[in-house]
């Protein structure tokens, strides 16, 4: 090829040149490709996910909050069983519940801590039947005794442990226990030793029953208001000694001369009458 000034021309048998452009063209693709493919669809899914998992976290709390809250539910009964020293109106104060709640929006167990703090509730159980009873089943403690505590007065079950103390207000004559540290473990003998004694026609009621002494001696001693009787007997070997005054007083009933017995003491496998003068 030779050039002279003005056209260019080419030789015979040459091809012709291509001009070449000096526009950048972009690579042809038929979508996206490459690494940032994948991702884009695992960061869509992840948001669809998430939107998923809003959309039924937001469904379940709308629902809870309506079926706890909604007319449907509430309290039409309030049902309580098992008590006797607390009214009804005392149990649901006690509890914190009332018509009218709703019976699923209500915290059982809330309500059988509530009502255990109280003194009188030995167990408590509380149960809701859908949809709208609740159902309080109570087992309350049994006095037996006044215990006499750093001058105060305190009703007692059976094995001598405190209840709560005596009020004008909550008012029931008991027998008083008066009991030394060294016969604490006789404490729960206490009402087999009043049973025996019945069998044998005393009248040893709760009321007739004034108080009980256990001293630290190893002796017993019982006050019956109503007979004006003082019953003394030894620990050691009580049974014996009971079955001794059982038999005396059965005997004593059947000549017609108990009601002038004002003492009976028995030690030593030995019966001692006092009588009126």
């Amino acid at each position: 090829m030779s050039r002279i000034n003005g056209p260019t021309y080419l030789k015979s048998g040459s091809r012709p040149l291509k001009q070449r452009s000096n526009r950048y063209r972009a690579p042809r693709s038929g979508g996206l490709s490459g690494p940032s493919s994948p991702l884009l669809r695992r960061g869509l899914l992840f948001l669809g996910g998430l939107g998923f998992l809003a959309a039924l976290m937001a469904g379940l709390y709308f629902g809870y909050r309506w079926t706890t809250t909604t007319d449907a539910f509430a309290l039409e009964e309030i049902r309580v069983e098992g008590n006797e020293r607390l009214s009804y109106g005392d149990v649901l104060l006690a509890g914190k519940v009332r018509l009218g709640q709703n019976c699923l929006g209500l915290n059982v167990s809330r309500v059988e801590a509530l009502l255990a703090k109280n003194p009188w509730v030995e167990n408590v159980s509380v149960r809701r039947e859908l949809p709208g009873r609740l159902i309080v089943n109570i087992t309350e403690k049994k006095p037996a005794y006044w215990i006499r505590r750093g001058g105060i007065l305190y009703y007692a079950d059976e094995s001598g442990e405190l209840i709560v103390a005596v009020s004008p207000a909550d008012f029931r004559s008991l027998p008083v226990l008066d009991v030394d540290s060294a016969a604490q473990p006789h404490i729960a003998e206490i009402p087999e030793m009043l049973e025996t004694l019945r069998r044998g026609g005393l009248p040893l009621s709760s009321s007739a029953l004034a108080w009980i002494r256990l001293s630290g001696a190893g002796q017993a001693e019982m006050f019956l208001d109503d007979a004006n009787l003082t019953l003394t007997f030894a620990l050691e070997d009580w049974k014996s000694e009971l079955r001794l005054v059982r038999a005396v007083s059965m005997d004593l009933r059947r000549r017609g001369e108990m009601d002038g017995v004002r003492r009976i003491t028995a030690s030593g496998g030995k019966v001692w009458v006092g009588k009126a003068p």
